[in-house]
C-alpha cells in the first residue's frame, strides 16, 4: 500500500535562504508503485508540470503514462510524489516534486540497491519535475526519504539529466549540505538553441556564409522537383494522418532497415500514437513537415513545455540525398520556433556529435549520467570508490567487471 509520511524538512541553519525560493514549512512523501495508482494524481501532476522550475515533457502525464503501459512491464517501479499538504490557505495538497524511479540491485553479486531515474527507449531526459520556488526544499525532502525510508536506497542513478539549470543547482546544494558524494560517469554537451530576435540573425551567427549559400542552393534544387509545402500540424482532424505518415517515413529509412523504427514494434508504434494524441490535446505537440507535391518528404516531431521546446524525432525520405530534405526541414524548424512567442529555447535531445544537428545548432546543453549517495548504508563508500574503480578499469583493461564499473569506460 502507498504510505504517506510527514516530516519537517531538514534545514541547514547556516544557509541563507534564496530570495526566490518560497518558505515551505513541511512536505509529505507519497510512494506509488504503478501507473494505475498515478491516475488519481494526474490533475496535481499536470499542475506541477505547468509550474516546474525546469520542464521535462518525458515525465509529464501525457507522455509517461503511455510509456508505462507499453514499456513498464516487469520493472520494480517507484514513483515518489512530494506534496505540500493542506493548510488554512490551501484546500488541496500541492504536488511539488515528482521522481519516477526503478529499483534494482547494483550488480547481481553486490547486494546494494540503487534507484534509477526511469528511462525507456524513447525517453531522452530524466530530470525530475520540481515546482518553481521550492526546488531546494523538495530535493532535501527527497534525500531525507531515500536515506531513511524502507522504499529508499543507498544510491541514486540518473542518466541524461541536466546539469546547469534548476535541478542541477538544487542537487548540488543538497549534496553539499549533506556531505553526500556524487560521481559523474559521463557528461556531454548536446545541441541547443536559444531563440534570438530572428531566425535570420540566428543562422547568420550559427553558420558561415558559404554554408548558408549551399543550403539556399539545395532549397532551389528541391523546389525544381515540384510543389514544395512547409506545413505545421494545426487541426486535430489531421493528427492521425500526420502520425501514420511519420511512422511510415521513419520505417522506410535506415531505422527501419536496422529494426529500430517505432513501426518495427507494435509497442513503439502504439506508444507514439497514444502519446502524440495526448500531447496535441494539451497543446504540447509541434509537428512540422516538408511536402513535395502533397507527399511527405521530411517530418519532425517536437514537444513544447514551459518556455522550452524539445526536438523528439525527425524522419525523411532518403531518395533525395542531393537536396538534403532533413536539413531543409531543420531550417524550417529553426525559423518556426523563432515565431513562437512562448518558446525561448530548444533542446535537440540528440546523441553526442550528431552529424546533422551539431552543424546547424550552435549552442550546447550539458546532460550527464551520475551516481549520488543518499546517505544510506554503504552508498558513500561505493560512490567515493568509483573514481578509483574507473582508473583501475582504464589501467588494467580487464573484464568482466560489475555493471557500475563497466559502464564508466
Amino acid at each position: 500500500m502507498s504510505q504517506l509520511t510527514e516530516t519537517p524538512i531538514a534545514r541547514d541553519e547556516n544557509r541563507t535562504p534564496s530570495p526566490v525560493e518560497e518558505a515551505v514549512p513541511s512536505l509529505t512523501v507519497l510512494v506509488l508503485h504503478g501507473a494505475t495508482e498515478l491516475l488519481d494524481h494526474v490533475a496535481a501532476w499536470d499542475d506541477l508540470a505547468k509550474n516546474a522550475a525546469e520542464p521535462n515533457p518525458f515525465y509529464e502525464s501525457w507522455n509517461l503514462l503511455p510509456a508505462l503501459a507499453h514499456f513498464g512491464t516487469g520493472l520494480d517501479l517507484r514513483f515518489v510524489l512530494i506534496y505540500q499538504p493542506i493548510n488554512a490557505q490551501r484546500r488541496v495538497p500541492v504536488l511539488c516534486g515528482f521522481f519516477p524511479l526503478v529499483r534494482r540491485r547494483l550488480h547481481r553479486l553486490i547486494p546494494i540497491t540503487v534507484l534509477e531515474s526511469l528511462q525507456h527507449l524513447y525517453c531522452f531526459l530524466t530530470t525530475p519535475l520540481l515546482r518553481a520556488g521550492s526546488t531546494n526544499a523538495v530535493m532535501g525532502r527527497f534525500f531525507d526519504w531515500a536515506s531513511s525510508d524502507p522504499e529508499g536506497a543507498p544510491l541514486w542513478r540518473m542518466e541524461l539529466a541536466t546539469r546547469d539549470a534548476a535541478f542541477g543547482q538544487a542537487l548540488t546544494q543538497a549534496c553539499h549540505h549533506r556531505a553526500r558524494p556524487s560521481f559523474v560517469v559521463e557528461s556531454y554537451g548536446r545541441a541547443f538553441i536559444t531563440v534570438r530576435q530572428s531566425a535570420e540573425g540566428y543562422l547568420e551567427q550559427a553558420l558561415p556564409g558559404k554554408r548558408r549559400k549551399d543550403l539556399r542552393r539545395k532549397a532551389r534544387q528541391f523546389a525544381d522537383k515540384g510543389r514544395v509545402d512547409r506545413l505545421v500540424l494545426r487541426d486535430e482532424s489531421d493528427l492521425d494522418t500526420w502520425t501514420e505518415n511519420f511512422l511510415r517515413l521513419e520505417a522506410a529509412g535506415w531505422k527501419g532497415r536496422e529494426g529500430t523504427a517505432m513501426l518495427s514494434s507494435s509497442a513503439g508504434a502504439d506508444y507514439f500514437r497514444t502519446m502524440t494524441r495526448g500531447a496535441f490535446r494539451r497543446g504540447k505537440l509541434l509537428m512540422l513537415g516538408l511536402f513535395l507535391d502533397g507527399e511527405p518528404i521530411a517530418m519532425k516531431c517536437n514537444f513544447v513545455s514551459g518556455q522550452g521546446s524539445f526536438a523528439y524525432k525527425i524522419a525523411f525520405d532518403e531518395t533525395h540525398p542531393a537536396c538534403s530534405p532533413g536539413v531543409l526541414l531543420e531550417l524550417f524548424n529553426i525559423e518556426h520556433i523563432h515565431t513562437m512567442k512562448e518558446v525561448r529555447w530548444m533542446d535537440s535531445c540528440t546523441i553526442p556529435d550528431h552529424p546533422m544537428i551539431d552543424r546547424l545548432w550552435s549552442e550546447r546543453r550539458v546532460v550527464q549520467t551520475q551516481y549520488v549517495a543518499t546517505g544510506r548504508g554503504p552508498g558513500d563508500l561505493v560512490v567515493s570508490a568509483m573514481p578509483v574503480a574507473r582508473w583501475l578499469r582504464r589501467s588494467l583493461r580487464r573484464s568482466p567487471l560489475p555493471h557500475f564499473l563497466a559502464e564508466q569506460d
